[in-house]
């Protein structure tokens, strides 16, 4: 023991007690030699990313921090100054997303003025912008505003309307009546449906009736209405080419060709008119030719409401009636009338009567 120093008197526990304390000493002291360490390794990194924000700041033309100072002051420098650019940077981020969105809208408004030009281009439309009227513009503008008012006025009035009906379904749905307003309701339900089943059935029939009375005027009519018929196709160049008596009427009607309208002699022409007249009278006395005996037949200037073609159309058809063996005679003061008949029916005898004294 005296070689080492201690105490004789020390006991051995006291020994081991002595060399536990040595070791911890020793330890604390390994530990501050490796704080000093990491501290100075720590200064060292904070000089260097402190120059890093200072180059960083002196490119921005800000105000550099002092690194010689106290190593916390120093720090605390830093990052007040990288605070302060995180928020200048959040803020050049804001403003560039609003640039980015204004120049999008630029570019669809650009696009909506290139397709709203059309084909005289955006220099057109800006000349036929620029000669607009500022005090019509305005006008317009107000007569606008107006209209909306007005038409937000009326969706006032009709929300108001809305309210009121809601209230009253509201109060139908709450009244004793209710159930009986519903009874009644599914009554005039099945009554309208029995009125529709009724109406079905009745206008089937009513459609049937038509059709089969259609179908007898068509093809169930006299050997009068069907000479007749083919006289007046003939005169009128097939443009009626069927004359009917409606069932159960004493009227006559022309169908027009291919199965077109039916008119009245009311609806037609005077010249159509007098040839629907003069094919009836052909057709009758045909028919009573057949029946009995055949008799001349007396016209007098029969055509001469008739237009150049039907007058030749009739007189031809006359000279085949007369070629039958039904004579025709027919008069007329017409001089033109006259050359029809004796272009259009070859074996026609053209006499001249003299003139009254």
């Amino acid at each position: 023991m005296r070689k080492q120093r201690l105490d004789p008197d020390l006991s051995p526990d006291g020994a081991l007690d002595l060399l536990d304390r040595v070791r911890e000493a020793q330890e604390v002291a390994r530990q501050r030699q490796a704080a000093r360490t990491g501290r100075d390794r720590t200064l060292e990194e904070l000089v260097v990313a402190g120059g890093r924000v200072n180059a960083l700041l002196a490119d921005l033309e800000r105000p550099q921090v002092d690194l010689h100072g106290k190593p916390l002051e120093a720090v605390e420098g830093l990052v007040g100054e990288l605070e302060a650019l995180q928020s200048e940077l959040d803020k050049v981020e804001e403003q560039h997303v609003r640039l980015r969105t204004q120049l999008q809208q630029y570019v669809q408004a650009r696009t909506a003025l290139r397709a709203g030009a059309g084909e005289e281009g955006l220099d057109g439309l800006r000349a036929r912008l620029q000669a607009l009227d500022p005090d019509k513009i305005a006008r317009l503008q107000a007569d606008a505003e107006t209209a909306v008012a007005a038409v937000q006025a009326q969706r006032d009035g009709v929300n108001e309307q809305l309210g009121g009906v809601s209230e009253r379904i509201a109060h139908l749905e709450s009244d004793a009546e209710l159930g009986k307003l519903l009874l009644e309701r599914e009554q005039a339900k099945a009554e309208l449906v029995s009125a529709v089943t009724t109406w079905g059935e009745l206008s089937a029939a009513a459609t049937l009736f038509d059709r089969a009375k259609r179908l007898y005027e068509e093809q169930r009519q006299p050997e009068v209405l069907r000479l007749a018929s083919q006289y007046l196709g003939t005169m009128t160049g097939g443009a009626y080419d069927r004359v009917l008596s409606p069932l159960g009427e004493n009227d006559l009607q022309v169908q027009e060709a291919g199965g077109g309208r039916r008119k009245g002699p009311e609806a037609l022409s005077r010249g159509t008119k007098e040839q629907l007249y003069l094919a009836m009278r052909l057709a009758l006395a045909a028919v009573y030719a057949e029946q009995l005996v055949a008799l001349p037949l007396v016209a007098d200037d029969i055509l001469v409401n008739f237009d150049d073609e039907r007058a030749a159309a009739a007189a031809a058809l006359l000279g085949e009636y007369a070629e039958a063996g039904v004579q025709v005679l027919a008069f007329t003061c017409h001089q033109r009338l006259a050359e029809v008949f004796a272009g259009e029916a070859p074996a026609a005898r053209i006499i001249e009567l003299p003139k009254p004294a």
